[in-house]
């Protein structure tokens, strides 16, 4: 018993603990081979891309940045080459992201001031954003923002400058979320400290007039579209009995191409 209990030891002690230690040596000898070939094919194509630019520079693009990023491709291709070399800078300056550059009207005169007319959906939070992306991007090349709604400029600066920028940013999402200022404003208020002036260029007495002429309708509104409702339900009506079924057709088929403009007016920001 003696013996065969030494035996059965012996046995227990190569198996369980030499022969897997060297198994286990073996694996990582062989992983640290794999990775040493790995590094070497790594380095090989490092220094044969590294030895040959010229291959490079066939295949990748080039780093410098399009003028032309923003701009339709109708719109690019129908632009002179003296424009985009003149306006490079500002139409860099415009993020695809934002919008689009759908029209560009060339002035008589070439050598005058560039206009960029930003035009979105009122009260829309993603199309504020938007504006506020495009006229921050402008803000450094730009010499002036035009806003519509005043007729007096605005000096944010104080905003701008203001230790404590988070808080001002804090305001300035809240209000442009709550439709109480416009994406330009709100880049007035948190864009850069070098901002160009923010002025507004509404005619003021017309201006006036028109809040004026609001006010007095205002009230009116739910007693006016009552009505319009009314009219409408009638004028289906008669279509109904008027019309013949090829009328019918038209007439739907004309209700539902001018949703589908409306539609696509208040989602396709334009720049």
């Amino acid at each position: 018993m003696r013996r065969l209990s030494s035996a059965l030891a012996f046995v227990y002690l190569v198996t369980q603990g030499f022969f897997p230690h060297r198994v286990e040596a073996s694996f990582w000898a062989e992983r640290r081979q794999v990775v040493e070939r790995q590094r070497g094919a790594s380095v090989q194509t490092t220094a044969l891309s590294l030895s040959t630019p010229a291959l490079l520079a066939g295949n990748l693009p080039p780093l410098e940045k399009t003028p032309l990023t923003a701009l339709a491709n109708n719109v690019a291709q129908s632009l002179p080459e003296k424009f985009k070399a003149l306006n490079g800078d500002l139409l860099s300056a415009l993020p695809l992201t934002s919008g689009t550059v759908r029209k560009v009207s060339l002035p008589k005169n070439p050598s005058g001031l560039t206009v960029v007319h930003i035009q979105d959906v009122h009260m829309n939070l993603e199309a504020q954003k938007n504006i506020a992306q495009a006229v921050q991007s402008l803000a450094g090349t730009v010499g002036l923002v035009a806003l519509e709604g005043s007729h007096e400029t605005m000096d944010l600066s104080k905003f701008r400058t203001f230790p404590h920028h988070d808080a001002v940013k804090m305001v300035a999402d809240y209000l442009l979320k709550e439709g109480k200022i416009s994406g330009p404003v709100h880049t007035a208020f948190t864009g850069p400290a070098q901002m160009p002036p923010v002025v507004g260029v509404e005619d003021g007495s017309l201006y006036d007039a028109n809040v004026t002429a609001y006010r007095q309708a205002a009230p009116d509104q739910e007693k006016r579209r009552a009505q319009l409702a009314d009219v409408q339900k009638d004028l289906n009506q008669r279509k109904e009995t008027v019309f013949n079924p090829a009328l019918k057709k038209l007439d739907k088929a004309d209700s539902l191409v001018k949703s589908l403009i409306f539609w696509g007016q208040i989602n396709q920001p334009a720049v």
